[in-house]
């Protein structure tokens, strides 16, 4: 059985190309830039990027196919559990720390 340290990072960048590509990403959502869409938790919102999360998620592929929606909703996830569902999606890297490997069941099901 694994232990978690204080804090993990697994990530899916595998070139150096993807570690820029990803920090551009990264980059771009934090300064909300070219953001078009919206993500409602049960204490908060964050504005994103239809594109990435449609790239990222099929899931969100899914719902993000209705081109008039301005927003998904998910009133079961706390914002700090969608941002890190998010920056997984902008970062490809997922930091797990004790705390938060409580919540990554609900964090999966926002971005699977």
């Amino acid at each position: 059985d694994a232990q978690l340290s204080e804090t993990d990072i697994i990530s899916i960048a595998k070139s150096e190309y993807d570690l820029i590509f990803f920090k551009k990403l990264k980059t771009s959502y934090d300064q909300d830039t070219f953001c078009d869409f919206e993500m409602i938790f049960s204490d908060g919102r964050i504005k994103v990027h239809r594109l990435i999360l449609a790239a990222g998620s099929s899931f969100l592929s899914d719902l993000l196919q209705d081109q008039t929606r301005d927003c998904l909703v998910f009133p079961d996830l706390t914002l700090a559990e969608g941002k890190t569902a998010v920056e997984a999606l902008y970062t490809g890297n997922v930091i797990i720390n004790r705390k938060s490997a409580v919540s990554l069941n609900s964090i999966e099901r926002c971005v699977r």
